[in-house]
C-alpha cells in the first residue's frame, strides 16, 4: 500500500459533519420546502429575490449530488432563461428556460434548448430538465428544476455544469406560438456574466465547510489538495468528506492525534492498475509509517466506472456495522486532477483502527502518483 505522503497540518480541527444518501435516478426527489439556495445570480445586484428584476440560485440535490436544483424567477411576459456557454456570447449555449405559449399562458412550460454557432434556438432531442416548481403571475415568471451535473449527451447538446462557464441571463416579452414551445425572439440581448463561473463549486462551497486549500487561498479547481466536510440533512451521525487535487494515482485523508502519520486514520479513493477504483479505509500502524487496510472496511464500493477520463463510485455502509446509511463517492479524473466524495460514521463502532470523528484531531492531507498493485 502507498504510503501517506504529509504535505500540510491544519493544527486541531473539530469534525461534525455528513452526507446524505445518494441514488442515480431520472429524476432524484424535489427539494423539500425551505430549503436554502445559494444566489448566482441577481439583477439587480444584491435585490431582495421577490423583487429581482432576474433571480438564479442553485443547490446540489440532497437525494443525489449528481444533479442540480435551480431556482430561477424574474419579470417576463413571454420566457424567461440561464444559459451556459464557454464564450460570453449566445453560440453554442446550454439554455434552460420556463416560457409561456399562446395555448396556455398562465402556467410556463419547462424547456431544455441548445443554441447552435448562428444563434439560433432548438429543443434538445433529449429534455434534461426535471419540473418541479412553474408558475406566473402578473407579468412575472417563477420556476424551480433539476439537471444532472453532467447527462451523459451523446448529441453535443448539454455541456457539463462542473466546468467554468459563462452565464447568459435572458427574458423574452412574447409568449410562445411553437408546438411544441420554444423561446421567442429576445427584445434584450442576454446579459453575460463577467467571468466565468463554476456552479457546482459555488453551491459546493456553500454547503461544505472547507478545511483546507493547498497552496493557501487558492480557488479550489487550482488548489493541489482542496478539503471539505459537510454535515449529512438526513444523517448527522455521518460525514461527508470532499477531496481534490493533483494526483494520479491515490487522494487520502488521515486523522491523528499527533501532528505525525503513526497512528492516523486514514481514508481515500485509489485508482488500481486495472483503471477500476477503489475506497481505502486504512490504519497507519503505531510507531511506524506502515499504511494498512482496516480489518473494518466503514466505506465500501457497490459499483464503479472509469472511462474517458472520468470515475464515478457509489459506495454503501457496510449494513452489519452500528450505523446503516447509503454513501456516494465522486470522483473526476481530468488530466492530473482528481476530485473524490465519500462519508463516514462519526462512530464507526471500530475501536481498534477508527477515531472517533466528534474529538479534535491533526488532519494529514496526503496524495500520490504511483498507481497501486496490491488486492
Amino acid at each position: 500500500h502507498p504510503h501517506l505522503e504529509t504535505m500540510a497540518l491544519l493544527a486541531v480541527a473539530t469534525l461534525l459533519l455528513c452526507l446524505a444518501p445518494f441514488h442515480l435516478n431520472a429524476c432524484p426527489t424535489a427539494p423539500g420546502s425551505g430549503v436554502s439556495y445559494t444566489t448566482i445570480y441577481s439583477i439587480p445586484n444584491g435585490c431582495e429575490q421577490s423583487s429581482c428584476d432576474y433571480f438564479l440560485a442553485a443547490r446540489l440535490n440532497d437525494a443525489d449530488p449528481t444533479y442540480l436544483d435551480f431556482w430561477l424567477e424574474g419579470n417576463a411576459d413571454g420566457w424567461i432563461a440561464v444559459g451556459f456557454s464557454e464564450t460570453p456570447i449566445m453560440a453554442n449555449s446550454d439554455v434552460f428556460a420556463c416560457a409561456l405559449d399562446t395555448n396556455n399562458n398562465s402556467i410556463p412550460v419547462l424547456i431544455d434548448a441548445w443554441n447552435g454557432l448562428g444563434n439560433s434556438n432548438t429543443r434538445d432531442t433529449q429534455q434534461d430538465l426535471c419540473s418541479r416548481v412553474l408558475e406566473y403571475t402578473f407579468g412575472r415568471i417563477l420556476c424551480s428544476f433539476t439537471r444532472a451535473i453532467d447527462t451523459g449527451d451523446l448529441n453535443g447538446q448539454d455541456l457539463q455544469l462542473n466546468d467554468d462557464l459563462f452565464l447568459l441571463l435572458g427574458t423574452g416579452s412574447n409568449p410562445s406560438v411553437a408546438n411544441p414551445p420554444m423561446l421567442t425572439l429576445h427584445t434584450v440581448t442576454p446579459l453575460s456574466s463577467s467571468s466565468m463561473l463554476n456552479v457546482v463549486s459555488r453551491v459546493s462551497e456553500h454547503d461544505y465547510r472547507v478545511f483546507a486549500r493547498i497552496p493557501a487561498g487558492c480557488q479550489r479547481s487550482s488548489c493541489m489538495y482542496y478539503l471539505a466536510v459537510r454535515t449529512s440533512p438526513i444523517d448527522t451521525e455521518s460525514l461527508d468528506f470532499e477531496l481534490e487535487g493533483d494526483a494520479q494515482s491515490w487522494i487520502a485523508i488521515g486523522l491523528s492525534k499527533t501532528p505525525t502519520m503513526e497512528s492516523a486514520d486514514v481514508s481515500g479513493c485509489v485508482v488500481q492498475t486495472d483503471s477500476s477504483v477503489a475506497v481505502v479505509d486504512a490504519w497507519n500502524l503505531p510507531s511506524t509509517t506502515n499504511n494498512v487496510r482496516d480489518t473494518q472496511q466503514d466505506i465500501s464500493p457497490t459499483s464503479s466506472s472509469f472511462g474517458d477520463n472520468r470515475i464515478s463510485c457509489k459506495y454503501s455502509h457496510n449494513q452489519t456495522h452500528a450505523h446503516t446509511c447509503t454513501y456516494y463517492a465522486y470522483m473526476y479524473l481530468h488530466c492530473v486532477c482528481f476530485t473524490c466524495r465519500f462519508s463516514r460514521p462519526i462512530v464507526s463502532g471500530d475501536t481498534e483502527q477508527d477515531v472517533p470523528m466528534n474529538d479534535n484531531y491533526y488532519l494529514l492531507f496526503g496524495r500520490g502518483n504511483t498507481p497501486s498493485t496490491a488486492q
